[in-house]
């Protein structure tokens, strides 16, 4: 992916589109957005894009439209033929016995002053850190969650 802000639309009439153009073509690089990618007042570019150098795959690509600024994102969705199971691990919190009160509670009963005399920030912050920790910890402990997943 990449943000050049050389306009490909201006292929044909810009030199620099050209030189970029054709510098990536010499890696085996072809473009899979071929829309303008900012657009602003009267004027549209191609600025923004996703290259691929395996053309025998089967993409699905475009433009996000959106009005939250004049670029729009990009998508490019690439469909993958060998598709083989494999188990991963992944860690999340457990939230099924959290209770808010009960963790509000523990909280409140914990000594916040900080114990530096010198106020070192990095030290006073590690401090609040570990003592919150403990207490998410308790409530919503981490645990391993074994998934299948598309490889």
């Amino acid at each position: 992916m990449i943000d050049a802000n050389i306009d490909l639309l201006r292929f044909e009439t810009c030199k620099y589109a050209q030189n970029f153009f054709q510098t990536l073509q010499s890696y085996s690089l072809i473009p899979t957005i071929d829309k303008p990618t900012r657009a602003h007042n009267n004027s549209a570019t191609l600025i923004d894009n996703i290259f691929i150098s395996n053309c025998d795959v089967h993409i699905f690509s475009g433009n996000i439209v959106s009005d939250i600024s004049d670029h729009f994102s990009q998508f490019c969705i690439s469909q993958s033929f060998s598709i083989k199971a494999r188990i991963c691990s992944v860690k999340i919190r457990d939230y099924s016995n959290f209770s808010a009160e009960k963790f509000t509670r523990e909280l409140s009963q914990l000594n916040w002053e900080a114990k530096s005399e010198n106020s070192y920030v990095n030290k006073d912050f590690s401090t609040f850190y570990n003592k919150l920790n403990r207490v998410v910890n308790k409530q919503a402990p981490v645990v391993t969650v074994s998934k299948r997943k598309a490889k």
